[in-house]
């Protein structure tokens, strides 16, 4: 799929309904969910209050276009091995997990 494919299938798919998704974790840990969903036309990810064990996040965010179409390119070099490309991601964006989550989730 492309960037464009994907973002427009999540911002289809989540317009009707929110939905809990799993984080992908790279290593052994235990996967953990979030609730994302469309606000006015905005794509946002919250700590899930059905599915355990959730994140932690201080409050909600919103996942931009333009935060998305900048680390989709590192999502495939990662699940191919490159697990060192996180950290270099995780730079460009607080939302990095998120993002792959959503991308191992829609695609």
């Amino acid at each position: 799929m492309s960037i464009e494919t994907t973002w427009n299938n999540i911002m289809i798919r989540l317009k009707e309904t929110s939905e809990d998704i799993a984080t992908v974790p790279s290593n052994k840990k235990e996967p953990l969910w979030f609730n994302c969903y469309i606000e006015n036309g905005d794509l946002y990810v919250q700590n899930s209050t059905t599915r355990t064990p959730s994140t932690k996040m201080s409050q909600r965010r919103k996942i931009t276009k333009n935060d998305f179409e900048t680390i989709y390119p590192y999502y495939y070099r990662w699940k191919n091995g490159e697990k060192h490309l996180t950290q270099e991601a995780k730079k460009l964006s607080m939302n990095t997990a998120y993002i792959f989550a959503l991308i191992a989730h829609f695609e």
